[in-house]
């Protein structure tokens, strides 16, 4: 998924947030502690994400996502 600038950046946006990629792409479990620790020594980004959305515009794609991700749990 890190390697797919555009839903990296779509991430960001919607979520109005700043993502940060890591150097190495297969390292789920640094990555949570990464988040949990933000001061690591040594823990480095390759790229950020920053997001480029108005924050109205991102809520309405969030909302869309929820209700699809909704409809999804709904099928199970």
């Amino acid at each position: 998924m890190i390697h797919n600038q555009y839903l990296m950046q779509y991430l960001s946006s919607i979520t109005q947030r700043t993502v940060k990629i890591s150097n190495i792409s297969e390292l789920s479990a640094l990555g949570s502690a990464m988040n949990a620790f933000q001061d690591m020594s040594g823990s480095k980004s390759s790229a950020s994400y920053s997001p480029r959305m108005k924050k109205d515009v991102a809520l309405n794609y969030l909302d869309e996502w929820h209700n699809w991700i909704e409809k999804c749990h709904n099928l199970i």
